[in-house]
């Protein structure tokens, strides 16, 4: 006996036995159609036919089965709105990709992916299909051809990167498994698209380490900027000026605990145990977009959520190079007269924005004369310079918040490969961890 045999017996059966009727089956195939075809369709009130004793819908020619209006008739109101529901005909081919593939990213992807994970999904989804060619075709005249050319704009050239096109394959390879199970297409046409991501863009491509005698540089730049002795290149006819980078030993405490940016973002004063002289890491602040119960945006926001992973929730060892910019950024907000519970705190005595630190970074670096980098290099300089100078990689991979020491090895640590600058910098890594911090010295934890 069939699936589809077995269940026409047991609808039989309720049927029979009075437990369910017409009526109820009517209205399951109704709100089925209405998911699979994502019409919200609206039922107009029935109005009673005095002279004929009964009751009538009008079915709008849209819904008809021919094109042209009629009227729905029962005895009773209910009866006449189980028969217009049973007479409704969705048009083949009224679903177009961008509105399915919406349907798709809230009904089957939403809530079940991470939240930056989603917002990167959806971000594909608004760019490359909503309102574009792609989008605004029919469901059913997509082929596995057309999504293969189609996608060969995002793996051929400098324009985009791997990411982009790993995951719009994601949310195609969905939105058509889905339709295919919901009737909406008779074959799953994203099996036969091929891709390749061999010639994706890799990016810009940045130095993946600092150098200790970079990092001294963005050190006095931190320094002199707030003591106001910075002279910046843009501004050599006016006189220099005091407190600016307020913030900035972030960058330092970066390079000499490892930590994620939005984990430092996240930091409390309360996370500092000064007397066993560790630092505890159980939230990371993030920014992702504040969404409505359906799933539709809002707006972005800053949120506290829990680290990365479960290996990111840890305890690392608070150096004194680590403590030293932790105070000098308590002194500074001293100073300014800022009241935070808060380890990175903007004027306002909030957390700051990435935006604003990542502008920060930018004009710290230039001011430096040390070549762009993002602020996630520091982290792989920490781990870098940490192997480098002699610790056990397995106590690194613990302190970065590593579930696997391969991760530390193969992803994280670049190794240097002059022979002299390792030697340089493994004596002077073995001269600075656990020393306590001067001025103008490189401050490892």
């Amino acid at each position: 006996m069939t699936q589809e045999s077995a269940m026409k017996g047991m609808l039989k059966t309720l049927l029979k036995g009075g437990n369910i009727g017409i009526s109820d089956i009517v209205s399951v195939l109704f709100e089925d159609m209405e998911e699979r075809t994502m019409n919200k369709i609206i039922i107009p009130e029935p109005f009673p036919r005095k002279k004929r004793g009964d009751w009538a819908i009008w079915l709008p020619q849209k819904y008809s089965s021919d094109g042209k209006r009629h009227q729905i008739t029962g005895s009773t109101a209910e009866e006449a709105i189980t028969n217009f529901k049973a007479s409704i005909v969705i048009p083949e081919g009224g679903i177009t990709v961008e509105k399915y593939m919406q349907y798709v990213l809230l009904t089957y992807i939403y809530k079940n992916v991470d939240n930056t994970t989603y917002d990167r999904y959806e971000g594909a989804y608004i760019t490359h299909v909503k309102g574009r060619e792609f989008g605004e075709m029919q469901l059913c005249d997509v082929t596995g051809d057309y999504l293969t050319k189609w996608m060969k704009q995002f793996t051929t050239g400098e324009k985009y990167q791997k990411q982009t096109a790993a995951h719009l394959s994601v949310v195609i390879k969905e939105t058509f498994l889905r339709a295919e199970q919901n009737g909406l297409i008779t074959k799953n046409i994203s099996e036969y698209m091929t891709i390749s991501y061999r010639n994706c863009s890799k990016g810009t491509q940045f130095k993946e380490v600092f150098t200790v005698e970079e990092l001294q540089k963005i050190e006095l730049v931190i320094e002199n900027a707030w003591e106001g002795s910075l002279i910046r290149k843009v501004e050599k006819k006016r006189k220099p000026q005091k407190r600016l980078y307020h913030y900035s030993p972030i960058f330092m405490l970066m390079s000499c605990t490892g930590m994620r940016l939005g984990e430092i973002v996240g930091l409390k004063k309360e996370n500092i145990d000064r007397d066993n002289m560790l630092i505890y890491i159980d939230s990371q602040c993030v920014e992702e977009y504040e969404r409505d119960e359906e799933g539709h945006r809002l707006g972005k926001v800053r949120k506290i959520t829990e680290p990365k992973t479960a290996t990111s929730i840890r305890s690392i060892p608070l150096s004194e190079n680590a403590l030293y910019w932790i105070d000098e950024l308590e002194r500074r907000q001293n100073e300014i007269g800022i009241k935070s519970e808060f380890i990175l705190a903007n004027r306002n005595g909030l957390r700051p924005r990435k935006s604003n630190i990542y502008d920060m970074w930018e004009k710290l670096l230039e001011d430096a004369e040390v070549e762009y980098r993002p602020t996630h290099k520091l982290r792989k300089t920490f781990i870098t310079l940490a192997i480098q100078g002699g610790m056990e990689v397995s106590d690194v991979a613990k302190i970065v918040g590593h579930k696997d020491v391969t991760t530390t090895l193969n992803t994280y640590f670049k190794p240097v490969t002059d022979r002299e600058k390792q030697h340089k910098n493994a004596k002077i890594i073995d001269g600075v961890f656990n020393k306590k911090p001067k001025h103008n010295i490189v401050k490892f934890g």
